[in-house]
């Protein structure tokens, strides 16, 4: 038993020892804090940018009431989401083609359609590029 103890002894300092022991001993701690830290913060980075949208509005009337609520500004006072409405009663897929290939190239950042029976379904439909784009 003695003589095992000595081995770990001799061999943990001679590990120790090493200089890639040393530099790997605050090195593994610092990346593993700036691969969980600098997502962070690129998160919380926020590029001034307008987002236009365009609202297909089956209901007739709340798309005012929509643009209303939606009233946030960038830092500069721009607004920060630009609205259009687009008339598109017959739900025409002529329209919606339309958008996605506007979406698709970069002219639009998505478009939302609010159907007649939004207050008793609830639901809207939304339409952008990037799943992660429901700002």
């Amino acid at each position: 038993m003695h003589k095992t103890l000595k081995i770990i002894r001799r061999e943990y300092l001679e590990i120790v020892k090493k200089k890639s022991f040393i530099v790997g001993l605050f090195l593994v701690p610092a990346i593993i804090g700036c691969s969980l830290f600098i997502p962070i913060l690129l998160l919380k980075v926020n590029v001034a940018e307008q987002k236009s949208v365009v609202v297909i509005d089956r209901t007739g009337g709340l798309f005012e009431t929509f643009t209303e609520q939606m009233d946030q500004k960038l830092k500069d006072g721009r607004p920060e989401y630009v609205f259009s409405l687009v008339r598109d009663e017959q739900d025409s897929a002529a329209t919606r083609e339309s958008l996605v290939a506007d979406v698709n190239k970069g002219v639009l950042n998505g478009y939302l359609i609010i159907p007649e029976n939004i207050y008793e379904e609830g639901e809207a439909q939304y339409y952008s590029k990037s799943v992660s784009n429901v700002q």
